[in-house]
């Protein structure tokens, strides 16, 4: 695994392209250098999972976080905008990924067949549901809890971003795609009286 993973972060184009691509167009890390702070983040989630959950295969499951959205480089054009490139239009970031990880599996001598199928299992399947772009569900745990941190994240983040951009004096909003939003606002006051001392939280 270590081969494969200097196969593509001692690539000099591949580095640059991956450090500056974005996550996504719209939903989560929409911006350059989106891609890395988002693998960074389920990396360490999936790190996370490995620390609670020990019997995980946790070089494996690192692996597969690293490398499970590199096909993003290739789905998304950025200029001034971002946009979706054909082969991302037609292909997806999935499909794409798996092949970059085959192409460069193809090029390591000996490497193991089982581990190179579960390596690109794990990228085949991190959406999880085949309505949501997965063609296959996961089916081990380690490609599971990719799916899981990778949820995850792009989730708070859409829920953080939602609170940060929200302007309005209401408790919640509504967003097409995550639904209610609740903003909590808590005001704490302090009060001393000679014989009682007591806390309110306002909310708003």
């Amino acid at each position: 695994m270590k081969a494969l993973l200097n196969s593509f972060f001692r690539d000099a184009a591949f580095v640059r392209e991956f450090r500056t691509a974005p996550a996504s167009m719209q939903i989560h890390s929409n911006y350059i250098g989106g891609l890395l702070e988002h693998t960074l983040a389920v990396t360490k989630i999936v790190d996370s999972l490995a620390a609670v959950h020990p019997r995980l295969d946790r070089n494996l499951a690192l692996t597969g976080a690293i490398l499970h959205d590199i096909g993003k480089i290739k789905e998304f054009v950025t200029t001034t905008s971002i946009d979706v490139s054909e082969e991302g239009m037609l292909r997806g970031h999935v499909v794409i990924g798996e092949q970059m990880v085959l192409d460069r599996i193809g090029k390591i001598e000996g490497f193991p067949e089982l581990l190179k199928l579960k390596i690109a299992h794990m990228i085949l399947s991190h959406h999880k549901e085949l309505e949501w772009g997965a063609p296959k569900k996961p089916q081990f745990a380690e490609a599971i809890a990719i799916h899981y941190a990778d949820d995850a994240d792009a989730k708070l983040f859409q829920f953080a971003t939602l609170k940060a951009n929200a302007q309005t004096e209401d408790a919640w909003i509504w967003d097409k795609r995550i639904g209610h939003v609740f903003f909590e606002i808590s005001i704490q006051m302090h009060f001393a009286h000679k014989r009682y001392k007591f806390n309110i939280t306002i909310y708003k």
